[in-house]
């Protein structure tokens, strides 16, 4: 839900097609061809950033199992680590163990909540527009030394 949410909200963001053409980027293959006299790397850039956008649709994928694996491999530690205290010895000392993982939880929502903000600034963010400030500081630059 917190992945689907950041995606969302991306797209309010920054708009469907802008959000579309990060993981789909069918604007630089469609300018390949009209770039190419100007710019003969776009022939070996512009299939790179289509790949790139493939890829991270699979870091999607990642980021949903990343974030479940580490929150159901925390609370069954704890289980067994109570579980197993209660068997050894069962009423004074499993306690301790008790505010440990009240603890060990108050830091998983942290964590957690410290990669969905993470996870909302990349979907907020529009790789095009990093892009294009990159190519009009190049040019200032060839203008500086001209």
């Amino acid at each position: 839900m917190a992945v689907l949410g950041a995606n969302i909200f991306g797209i309010f963001s920054i708009g469907l097609w802008k959000t579309f053409n990060k993981y789909v980027n069918l604007k630089v293959l469609g300018g390949m061809f009209t770039k190419v006299r100007r710019d003969p790397s776009v022939l070996i850039v512009a299939p790179i950033t289509f790949f790139v956008g493939l890829i991270e649709i699979i870091s999607e994928f990642a980021k949903i199992a990343s974030l479940s694996f580490r929150l159901f491999g925390n609370v069954f530690a704890g289980e067994v680590l109570l579980a197993s205290m209660a068997a050894l010895v069962s009423y004074i000392i499993p306690i301790p163990f008790l505010f440990l993982e009240i603890l060990v939880g108050v830091i998983q929502a942290l964590i957690f909540s410290i990669l969905l903000v993470v996870y909302f600034t990349i979907s907020a963010s529009d790789h095009a527009d990093e892009h294009d400030s990159h190519e009009e500081d190049k040019h200032e630059m060839q203008a500086a030394h001209a």
